[in-house]
């Protein structure tokens, strides 16, 4: 099972949504050192994409993270997980998926309908 504390052994799930996006790279991070090359390749762009949403002004004009974008990530997660052979870039791509969806949930991105 992986571990969902911070480096320091303290839960982070109290803190700013902008950690879980920390923590899904992290685990995004792990999943592709344990994955095979076409699972490897398509990790490594999604990580990419977490890193331009958190960055947000690589992307877009507005700075932050965009709902349908990080929900985009945590759906191709989801199918990516279906396809890995490694029960470790799974766990890895499964918890990276769910701190995506922690992130949305705690309201830490921005609706582009909602300006």
């Amino acid at each position: 099972m992986v571990d969902e504390t911070n480096d320091s052994g303290e839960d982070d799930r109290g803190n700013d949504p902008g950690i879980h996006l920390e923590r899904a790279r992290d685990h995004l991070q792990r999943a592709s050192d344990a994955a095979d090359r076409p699972i490897q390749t398509q990790v490594d762009s999604l990580t990419e994409g977490l890193f331009e949403e958190q960055d947000g002004h690589r992307t877009d004009d507005e700075p932050g993270p965009k709902a349908d974008r990080i929900g985009e990530v945590a759906e191709k997660l989801d199918g990516l997980a279906a396809e890995t052979s490694s029960a470790i870039a799974t766990e890895h791509i499964v918890a990276a998926r769910d701190r995506c969806l922690e992130f949305l949930e705690e309201g830490g991105a921005e609706d582009r309908d909602g300006e």
